[in-house]
């Protein structure tokens, strides 16, 4: 047998540890590797976390500049909009529902100290009785003060009156505003809105610059110069900053500083969740917020590790350590075994053998480990391509909807993006209406081609649709087998029909600000194509898209909102200047022929012309007011009806016999014509008499000379109808549309042939609205005459109709009154009216106490008790309720009290409600008819109330 050589044989001793060496420097390496992969993994999540807060804090920043922007165009049709306006935009924005975390939309009014008395007494003059600027000192020669600041919050209100000046870091961004025009953020400050709450935090404002209309803003100098104000909103930062991290958890925290430099004294805000002691990753990044900028410091949480694949590397080395042994110890195993072959040849062949078969196998593994290694490096290298590719996809995407103005190039843009990011042969989007709980479809794209969605019904939003689901949970649908998974709803088919059928889906849901807009829908021919990383694409695609469509939105309502303003102050400069007109013209007849009586050489003739015509402009104007006051009470709702059965012939008899002189001076034949004579409805006599009135005298207005009106009362099925037709000079196809609308005339120029406000038939239509019928004009053109036709429903008829009483007979005028030995207290500030009306009173041998104060009148009622108290309400010192009070508690009691009569100029329904249940017994609304003041005081003498 052949002996082995010792000095091979010790070498064989080493062997194994050598061995044990290897693997031990192969673990470390396997270990090396792993470890720098899962760095960079950890990496690329900390950057992307960090990319997403990044985008968030720049969306919420450029939706808040947006708003303001907003705001400054409220501003662009008018250089003075009211507390209710601006109330009224804050209210539509729902600023404390979609914006969360915006303190309020404010405006802050620029003025010199010259004109702060002048700001302060406008400011109460429309409302705000406690209005100042404060701080008062030190003095200084310009002002910012903020007037309007919504919504109106216990906080909110502390700062009305505030002088933003005064505060060097308001200044100082205000006036970086004003001289560029931009919006601008001012640094670190303390809200006033602060002051109170034991938990304070750190804030800051954005200013957008006001400027006057029609001023040129080109150049610094004219922008201070044209400065009108501010549009601003104050923020509380970790408020502001809250959604952030609200709406989704990362494993990041962030730090906000105010500069460009990492000091504690600069700290705006940080999450709530502080960063680990020693962070795994720390960077920092600056914001531009408009014109100034904050540095952000983002450091990873604890909670980032747990989501870290760095725990598994203790287990390489575990595994390396324990391979390194066996080899060991299989090595030492194969040098034993070795040993004892040398005793037997046979053996020692077969475990040489044994020992090549293991080392080829290790090799093989080996090899094995590294092809295994390459790949995993080049999976890695083409998902930080795609990556890449998608982000360049994304910014494409964003400044597409960036430079959007309406909606289907927003559209456009999505589905560009859509088709080369995800397998795509069909694109939809709807809108998601949460009031009606339905979506519907805006755009489509299949097979190439744009689809036409608009006569798609609304869809309701259920539990089981892929789009619905989306809209419910707020997450992406996949749907695979689509058309299987959606039998329970077949869809429609939109466009030409192929015969293919989709067999994948995936709906993505649009989301702002936490609120489902609407949805996105792709669709494949192919089945399972969809993954995590398209729907991860299509996520921030959606979210984009969300952001543009609600820009457009914004855009589309600040539009609106400044036509609205520029056509509100159209009409109410119209409206004045025919108002102007109108009660200047009766005014100089009246003030004429009032300086003609005044000389006194005018013959009994020109004298009665005289009286008639003051008397004829005096009810004019009386009209006109009464006109007003009805429109008043339409617009506020108070206008009330006395409903009750009435004939209809009788009121229109009425109405014809009050226009029919007007008619006969022009010549105009007024012709009727009666087919149901007692036809009856429920209504009101004076009211119902008013509609007739105002179609007749606007027939007679606009009819020449010999021209012919026609009045015709038919009994229409369960209706009554009233028909005003003349040949007068009819309606423009162009106004007939707007004939009712209040304040709209045909001719409103300066040249126009007949007066009126323009409220008559807005008036009408109102009235018989209320009284359940309808009123329509038609005309067949200029010069082609008019017909107006009332349908108001009949009263059925009750046994009682025979005993019905007209109501014409009611409002027989019965002669004048006799006063004699009657004592009548008057009270009156006004000594003209005063002087009026107790020779009235005294030339009916009534006994006439007349006195312009409240205390005179108590004085007069402890000397001698009146019969009747006539007094006026608004009066200096001591208006009418006060003095009525007064005159209750002297009675103390007494069986009877004096009747008291209220009469003043207030005339609105509430202005007689408060007068009545005041201790007025009667309600008079100025101006008063003589007649009608003494059958009053007759009236009341006789306690008829």
């Amino acid at each position: 047998m052949h002996e082995s050589n010792p000095s091979s044989r010790g070498s064989r001793v080493f062997l194994p540890y050598l061995i044990l060496l290897l693997g031990f420097c192969f673990t470390l390496l396997t270990y090396h590797y792993f470890s720098k992969l899962t760095y960079e993994q950890d990496q690329i999540r900390f950057e992307s976390s960090r990319q997403e807060i990044e985008d968030q804090l720049r969306l919420r920043i450029a939706t808040s500049i947006a708003l303001l922007r907003a705001g400054t165009g409220l501003f662009a049709a008018s250089d003075a909009v009211n507390a209710g306006e601006f109330g009224r935009f804050v209210e539509q924005i729902e600023l404390e529902k979609n914006y969360p975390g915006i303190q309020g939309i404010g405006y802050s009014l620029s003025f010199r100290a010259e004109d702060k008395a002048k700001v302060v007494a406008d400011m109460r003059r429309r409302g705000v009785n406690d209005f100042y600027v404060w701080p008062e000192y030190p003095p200084r020669p310009e002002y910012s003060v903020i007037v309007y600041l919504q919504p109106a919050t216990p906080p909110n209100k502390l700062a009305i009156g505030f002088d933003m000046f005064s505060e060097t870091m308001r200044r100082q961004a205000m006036e970086r505003a004003r001289d560029t025009g931009m919006p601008t953020a001012s640094g670190r400050v303390v809200l006033i809105q602060e002051q109170g709450l034991e938990q304070k935090q750190a804030g800051f404002l954005i200013y957008a610059p006001v400027y006057r209309k029609n001023r040129s803003t080109a150049t610094e100098s004219e922008r201070r110069n044209a400065l009108l104000g501010f549009v601003y909103s104050p923020y509380r930062v970790n408020d502001f900053l809250a959604p952030v991290t609200t709406e989704k958890h990362y494993d990041v925290a962030f730090q906000v500083y105010d500069g460009t430099e990492i000091q504690s004294d600069k700290l705006l805000a940080s999450t709530p969740d502080e960063a680990a002691s020693d962070p795994l990753f720390k960077q920092s990044s600056t914001q531009a917020v408009a014109g100034r900028t904050w540095t952000v410091l983002y450091a990873t949480k604890p909670s980032f590790e747990k989501g870290s694949n760095r725990y598994l590397l203790k287990y390489t080395l575990i595994i390396g350590a324990l391979l390194s042994l066996l080899f060991a110890a299989v090595t030492r195993a194969e040098i034993s075994a070795r040993g004892r072959a040398e005793r037997a040849a046979e053996e020692v062949r077969q475990s040489e053998a044994t020992i090549r078969k293991t080392l080829g196998e290790r090799e093989q593994a080996e090899e094995a480990l590294g092809k295994t290694t390459q790949a995993l490096r080049k999976a890695d290298q083409r998902a930080l391509l795609e990556y890449e590719h998608l982000l360049e996809r994304i910014k494409a995407l964003a400044q597409t909807l960036g430079a959007a103005r309406e909606l289907n190039a927003i559209y456009r843009g999505l589905r560009e993006f859509t088709t080369v990011s995800v397998p795509c042969n069909g694109f939809f989007v709807s809108l998601y209406d949460p009031v009606r709980d339905v979506r519907t479809a805006c755009y489509g794209w299949a097979d190439g081609e744009e689809l036409n969605v608009s006569e798609l019904p609304p869809m309701k939003v259920t539990e089981t649709g892929p789009n619905s689901r989306a809209v419910r949970t707020g997450e992406v649908i996949i749907t695979n087998d689509y058309m299987r998974a959606t039998s329970a709803n077949p869809g429609v088919i939109v466009g030409p029909d192929n015969g293919m059928r989709p067999d994948s889906s995936m709906a993505v849901p649009m989301a702002v600000m936490g609120r489902i807009i609407g949805t996105i829908e792709v669709q494949s021919y192919l089945k399972d194509v969809y993954r995590p990383e398209h729907a991860t694409a299509m996520s921030m695609a959606a979210n984009l898209t969300a952001v543009a469509i609600e820009n457009v939105r914004l855009l589309k309502l600040e539009r609106t909102a400044r036509e609205a303003a520029e056509e509100s102050n159209r009409l109410k400069d119209e409206f004045l200047a025919t108002v102007s007109h109108e009660l200047r013209t009766p005014l100089t007849a009246i003030l004429g022929w009032s300086r003609l009586l005044e000389g006194g050489t005018l013959d009994h003739s020109v004298t009665q012309q005289a009286v008639e015509t003051i008397g004829r402009n005096a009810k004019a104007q009386a009209q006109i007011v009464d006109d007003i006051l009805d429109v008043s009470r339409i617009i506020t709702g108070n206008l009330y009806i006395d409903l009750h059965p009435l004939e209809v012939v009788p009121v229109v008899e009425n109405a014809i016999n009050v226009v029919r002189p007007t008619a006969d001076a022009k010549g105009i034949k007024i012709e009727t014509y009666f087919d149901a004579p007692r036809a009856q409805i429920s209504g009101d006599t004076n009211r119902l008499q008013q509609v007739v009135w105002n179609l007749l005298s606007n027939a007679v207005k606009f009819t020449d000379s010999g021209g012919r009106v026609c009045v015709k009362v038919l009994q229409v099925g369960t209706t009554i109808e009233i028909k005003v037709s003349d040949t007068g000079q009819g309606i423009s196809k162009e106004f007939l549309p707007f004939v009712f609308d209040r304040f709209r005339q045909a001719d409103s120029t300066t040249t126009r042939q007949h007066g009126g406000l323009g409220l008559g038939l807005a008036i009408a239509r109102h009235l018989v609205e209320i009284h359940g019928g309808t009123i329509k004009a038609e005309s067949r053109g200029a010069g082609r005459g008019a017909t107006f036709t009332i349908r108001l429903p009949l009263l059925e008829a009750t046994a009682g109709a025979a005993d019905f009483i007209d109501t014409s007979q009611r409002k027989t005028v019965r002669a004048p009154q006799l006063l004699s030995g009657l004592n009548v207290l008057l009270v009156d500030d006004d000594s003209d009216t005063l002087t009026l009306m107790a020779t009235a009173l005294t030339r009916r041998e009534a006994n006439v106490t007349a006195v312009s104060s409240a205390g005179e009148a108590i004085e007069a009622i402890t000397q001698r008790r009146p019969d009747v108290l006539v007094s006026d309400i608004a009066m200096p010192d001591e208006d009418g309720y006060g003095l009525i009070e007064k005159v209750r508690s002297l009675e103390n009691g007494e069986t009877e009290t004096i009747p008291a009569v209220a009469i003043t100029a207030y005339a609105k329904e509430e202005d007689r409600t408060r007068a009545l249940s005041s201790g007025f017994q009667i309600y008079l609304a100025k101006p008063v008819e003589l007649t009608e003041l003494i059958a009053v005081v007759a009236r009341a003498a006789r306690r008829d109330f």
